[in-house]
């Protein structure tokens, strides 16, 4: 696969001035873009993580400042770091060129000290940048595609490697997201006590509207247990997000309770919970609802 990668990469700067495909775009000779300023591409700034080439790609934008913009990139197989990139976005001669140095995760360059991998830049269009054989594209402030033109690995026609990425610390704010669907489900399936003696840490901590606070996952649940078969309670998680750290984070949603009998709604509301990682799980430590 590696070798098969450095084919294909190294390609592209001449794949560029070939041909092209349904998202990229290719300079005419002697083309000379508009040169009005390098905030353009603050577009791509920030901390982006996606899947392509058979494991998770990185990369990482700085912001424009002085005249150029730099970065890396990382792609991660099998828990192995396969390579990296460093790059740069700035003026050479007369026009914005990317230019790229691939490295082995030793640091072992795979290009001579005086080469590099040169995309040149054609123009920006709406959310879209453009360069030879490359296209970036903002979908929002949290996703970002990246087209790259690319022949197969026998060279007899070109293809289009489409990588979507999200910014960096999304993909914990949907698996935070995740673990509550999940929670909810379960509440379903095989009732809110079971489903909170699952997903609540040790030391959780549950506020009962108007009740006293209850403390321990042994005391919540024996507190549901009684309402375990004859009430159901349900739940739809709507927004989740995680603090910078990693491990902690809340959710929050709509709720209602009914009886199993007697299907009318007992009481419905919003609530709020608080979690936390703990050896790798996703724990609630804070469970609130606040009926309506």
């Amino acid at each position: 696969m590696k070798l098969f990668i450095i084919y294909m990469i190294l390609s592209t700067s001449i794949l560029a001035q070939i041909e092209l495909t349904q998202n990229t775009l290719q300079a005419d000779s002697g083309f000379s873009h508009d040169k009005t300023s390098l905030t353009q591409f603050s577009m791509l700034s920030g901390e982006w993580i996606g899947e392509a080439f058979g494991g998770i790609v990185e990369e990482y934008w700085t912001k424009p400042l002085g005249n150029s913009v730099v970065g890396l990139f990382k792609l991660t197989s099998s828990d192995s770091t396969v390579f990296a990139e460093f790059f740069q976005l700035a003026l050479h001669n007369e026009n914005y060129q990317l230019r790229l140095k691939h490295f082995w995760y030793d640091l072992t360059g795979w290009e001579e000290k005086e080469e590099f991998v040169t995309f040149q830049f054609i123009k920006k269009e709406n959310n879209r940048l453009y360069f030879n054989g490359l296209t970036y594209e903002r979908n929002d402030d949290n996703n970002m595609t990246v087209y790259l033109a690319m022949h197969n690995k026998e060279k007899k026609s070109v293809n289009e490697i489409v990588i979507k990425l999200k910014r960096k610390g999304m993909e914990l704010n949907e698996e935070l997201l995740n673990a509550d669907k999940a929670f909810a489900k379960l509440s379903l399936e095989s009732g809110a006590a079971e489903a909170f003696r699952v997903y609540l840490s040790e030391d959780a901590k549950q506020f009962p509207n108007k009740r006293d606070i209850i403390s321990g996952n042994q005391n919540i649940y024996e507190a549901m247990k009684p309402n375990n078969d004859s009430h159901t309670l349900e739940w739809f998680p709507q927004e989740a997000e995680v603090s910078s750290s990693g491990d902690f984070g809340y959710s929050w949603g709509f709720y209602k309770s009914y009886s199993k009998s007697n299907p009318s709604i007992i009481n419905e509301g919003k609530y709020v919970n608080v979690w936390k990682k703990i050896n790798g799980e996703w724990k609630v430590i804070i469970d609130i609802g606040n009926p309506s």
